[in-house]
């Protein structure tokens, strides 16, 4: 398979259940990839499944994803060293226990760092590689717990609705540069971050399941992709309860 056929692909956060599906499907396509995450012996677990598979590794990275100042030098160099349209997945995130959360603002600070400062200053320079390459795509991984803020989550959830606002944005911008922009709002999934919840029931998802629902959405150029597809509705329900009577509620 040459080059012509191929696509180079980046991603953030690549030891995460989710990205490691994501990476198997490029890997099948032989796809050129650059793996960054914070685990070096996880990652390079990843990358030698991904290179078994089919795929070309250019280059591992360790990187704490939220160092700010890191993060931003290490974009900044994977953009002077992609030198075509590329596809940048941002898999990386955290998820704070809320009461803990309430008693440390250190737990906050993190989280605003990984799931959306960090996020968004590496898309500072991406947004100018899509724009000087008159094309590439951003997939960011959000969550519908950014939707609405609600007394059991609303710190991780800011920092998810904090990016997803700025992707509505970037979204907007990229357009007219052939810029594609998704933003994947999963819902429960069964990861390790989701470790001691009860995961019994039929809103939780694979790790596999989501996978494909990206990977299908990034193809077909979606704009957002909840995953499951149903989540969709029941944010929708929830979006639109009055404040009011929304504020009572114990969610």
């Amino acid at each position: 398979m040459n080059d012509s056929q191929t696509e180079q692909v980046v991603f953030f956060g690549a030891t995460s259940e989710v990205a490691q599906h994501v990476i198997r499907i490029h890997a099948e396509k032989g796809d050129r990839l650059r793996l960054i995450a914070r685990n070096k012996e996880r990652l390079d677990a990843v990358a030698q499944d991904a290179a078994t598979r089919g795929a070309e590794i250019i280059e591992t990275v360790c990187s704490d994803l939220g160092d700010i100042e890191g993060i931003g030098t290490l974009t900044h160099s994977l953009t002077e060293a992609c030198n075509e349209a590329t596809i940048w997945y941002f898999f990386q995130g955290v998820l704070p226990k809320q009461k803990e959360s309430e008693g440390d603002w250190q737990i906050v600070q993190n989280a605003l760092d990984t799931n959306f400062t960090g996020i968004a200053k590496s898309l500072h320079y991406i947004a100018n590689h899509i724009e000087k390459h008159s094309g590439g795509t951003v997939v960011v991984i959000t969550s519908v717990a950014g939707l609405r803020g609600r007394q059991s989550n609303y710190i991780y959830g800011t920092s998810k609705g904090s990016l997803n606002i700025y992707l509505q944005g970037l979204r907007n911008r990229l357009y007219k540069s052939n810029g594609h922009v998704l933003t994947v709002m999963p819902g429960f999934i069964k990861t390790g971050m989701t470790d001691g919840f009860d995961r019994d029931g039929p809103l939780w998802a694979t790790p596999e399941q989501v996978a494909n629902d990206i990977y299908r959405s990034m193809q077909r150029r979606r704009n957002i992709c909840y995953t499951p597809w149903f989540w969709r509705y029941i944010m929708l329900i929830i979006q639109h309860i009055p404040e009011f009577v929304f504020k009572r509620l114990k969610l």
